[in-house]
């Protein structure tokens, strides 16, 4: 069953958030979680042994394979699970409001249609938000093969095409908690089909929207603002502290990275946009990839008033067909790639958190 989970880890196409954080070695806040991981660790290796011979998924069918061994591994002793026509969350944290993340994704898949109506049509999709929620790292990790415990990104959840699954931890998932993660996620989901009709985007902008609506503030009910940054007003998390926006990080990685590319003088954000290789985009640089997309998304929909916006969406509707590219992008909203540089960067500056 361990090979069949690795094997899945590679077929599956994956959005990892931005929420996706770098932890020393050494970092004290970690040694908690280190510890309950290697004891899930333990209990795993003897639990892989005896469903090892149990599996009878057939080779062809990685997306069963993956959703399997998921429910496998979060039914323990703390299991829950809550279901309605537009989510389906799974979970072994008892922490979790799972009624508090049911409404989250309903009221974003909501107001996700709402915010696109009369701008663009989206395609059809009916299919529920299917979220599996972690507690132990260690956990998520050995869904996706075991990599990310032997590498330096913990991502904090992701978005599967092949699966349709959005899968998260939630143990040590920083100071905004798991909110944004989830909203990015199912934004990813949302993204791929509704917009995308199944085909996943580019990486700048299946990245760029995910990260725009996830960072998008709510207020004290709920409801989203469109174009303020800010974390959620109501934690899942029972009796959690508020959280707090980790979009002040972002945009410092972005405005450092705008630094450093003024000495180069290479433009950052042109160079993005021509990244079509996803191995490219999520390696070397993913942090700064994933701030630049955010900041020029929110410039073409928010930025000068709205002043880009219709271009935006002339141009997404081209890359829907098929006819989008770099080339295309700079075309459709009248700038070089040094100006777009320019614009995006006075934007980043002028974003206020809530």
């Amino acid at each position: 069953m361990r090979r069949c989970v690795a094997l899945v880890a590679l077929l599956a196409v994956t959005s990892v958030t931005p929420a996706a954080a770098q932890y020393g070695d050494d970092d004290p806040a970690l040694e908690d979680q280190r510890r309950r991981d290697e004891a899930y660790q333990r209990r795993l290796a003897e639990e892989q042994e005896r469903h090892a011979a149990e599996s009878d998924v057939e080779p062809d069918d990685p997306a069963r394979a993956f959703l399997e061994a998921a429910e496998r591994l979060v039914r323990d002793k703390s299991y829950r699970s809550a279901r309605t026509n537009l989510v389906w969350v799974q979970a072994d944290d008892v922490r979790i409001d799972l009624d508090g993340v049911v409404a989250r994704v309903e009221s974003f898949r909501r107001w996700f249609d709402a915010f696109w109506s009369g701008r663009i049509e989206l395609r059809p999709y009916d299919a529920p938000s299917r979220i599996f929620l972690f507690r132990s790292f260690a956990k998520f990790s050995e869904l996706h093969g075991g990599a990310w415990r032997r590498s330096w990104l913990r991502p904090a959840g992701h978005y599967g095409t092949g699966t349709d699954a959005i899968v998260m931890h939630t143990g040590d998932d920083g100071p905004a908690g798991p909110e944004a993660t989830l909203v990015h996620e199912v934004a990813h989901q949302l993204v791929t089909h509704r917009l995308y009709g199944g085909a996943p985007a580019v990486p700048w902008i299946a990245e760029g929207l995910a990260t725009y609506f996830g960072e998008t503030a709510t207020d004290a009910d709920g409801s989203f603002l469109p174009g303020k940054v800010g974390a959620p007003r109501r934690p899942l998390v029972r009796d959690g502290p508020r959280p707090r926006s980790e979009a002040g990080a972002k945009l410092d990685v972005l405005n450092a990275a705008f630094d450093d590319r003024e000495a180069t003088e290479s433009p950052l954000v042109e160079r993005l946009v021509r990244i079509d290789d996803p191995a490219v985009f999520y390696g070397p640089g993913v942090l700064v990839h994933y701030a630049a997309s955010w900041m020029l998304v929110h410039w073409l929909l928010d930025g000068d008033d709205g002043a880009h916006a219709a271009a935006f969406l002339a141009y997404l509707e081209r890359d829907r067909a098929g006819d989008g590219g770099p080339d295309a992008l700079l075309e459709a909203i009248g700038v070089s790639g040094a100006e777009l540089d320019a614009r995006v960067r006075a934007h980043a500056r002028s974003i206020r958190v809530r």
